[in-house]
């Protein structure tokens, strides 16, 4: 029988993004198809309007990387990142491409495949679509049986923990579902720190640098029952812990369609919980309270 525990978390918030002022120009709606690409400033959008896939050049970097942020902020703030540990020198002539095959595949400027997206052999499609779903998470999935999906960003997360996705590992396997922050704010491969839960089952999270355990957070629900109840009741965020056979992992939804949330590795070791609010330009920041700083968060 699957465990559920469910419970509301409160909200503070800081910042992390960087500023771009490039023009991009959205082609399909959310979907691309066998045998289309993105190249240069071609974008796809999620249906919502809420998410954005395509090139994008971190603050003063000189590569280019393909990646998914929020469309509609004036601050770029990048919650996804495909190629990390291969930047690009030009984007204009590398391309991202759906090939017949059913594969997401990223070539460079000499025609180089430097990252893909392979859907398992078990899930392997002749119609395979890549989608842009609202929730954020790009999807390889069956155009004519839409619910079989055969590979998802979700599954490779790097930084950011949105809605939806799980932090959580494998009871099979002891594999888990890692975010690792950027190296500095202008370059996304691989950092020092990453965010997980521990793989024997206790529920409890992790800070890691340099995959070494570097602080042990305990189980949101410990952290929870730690805030008075006014704080707990706040509206944002619902937060779930699941264990079955298969997986244990938490995930969380936001209870008010008006703000944004997201949850950040960033590069100095601190796990972020960050929103935005209709009306504002950007992520913003109260500061965090002793309590918060205390729980693992602020090392």
């Amino acid at each position: 029988m699957e465990n559920r525990t469910r419970l509301l978390l409160p909200l503070y918030v800081l910042v992390f993004c960087f500023s771009s002022f490039e023009t991009y120009v959205s082609i399909e709606m959310d979907t691309l198809y066998p045998g289309q690409s993105l190249s240069g400033n071609q974008t796809i959008s999620s249906r919502n309007g809420r998410f954005e896939l395509g090139f994008f050049k971190p603050g003063n970097s000189t590569g280019y990387y393909v990646g998914i942020w929020y469309k509609n902020l004036n601050v770029k703030t990048v919650v996804w990142v495909a190629n990390r540990d291969e930047p690009l020198l030009d984007h204009s002539v590398s391309k991202l491409e759906l090939s017949e095959k059913g594969s997401l595949v990223l070539y460079n400027q000499s025609e180089i495949p430097v990252w893909s997206a392979e859907p398992s052999s078990s899930n392997t499609m002749n119609s395979t679509v890549a989608v842009l779903e609202d929730s954020g998470n790009l999807v390889l999935r069956n155009g004519s049986s839409p619910s079989v999906t055969a590979w998802e960003s979700f599954d490779h997360p790097t930084d950011t923990w949105l809605p939806g996705a799980k932090l959580g590992t494998s009871k099979m396997s002891k594999k888990g579902l890692i975010y690792v922050s950027w190296s500095s704010p202008n370059n996304p491969s691989p950092g020092l720190f990453s965010l997980g839960l521990d793989t024997n089952g206790t529920g409890w999270y992790h800070i890691l640098k340099n995959g070494i355990r570097h602080w042990t957070c305990g189980s949101w629900l410990q952290r929870v029952s730690s805030f008075s109840t006014e704080t707990v009741t706040t509206n944002y965020i619902t937060m779930e812990y699941v264990s079955n056979k298969e997986e244990n992992y938490y995930f969380y939804s936001v209870t008010t369609s008006s703000v944004l949330v997201r949850f950040l590795m960033d590069v100095t070791g601190k796990v972020q919980q960050l929103i935005w609010k209709d009306g504002t330009s950007d992520f913003g920041f109260p500061i965090p309270t002793e309590v918060e700083r205390n729980s693992g968060f602020y090392t």
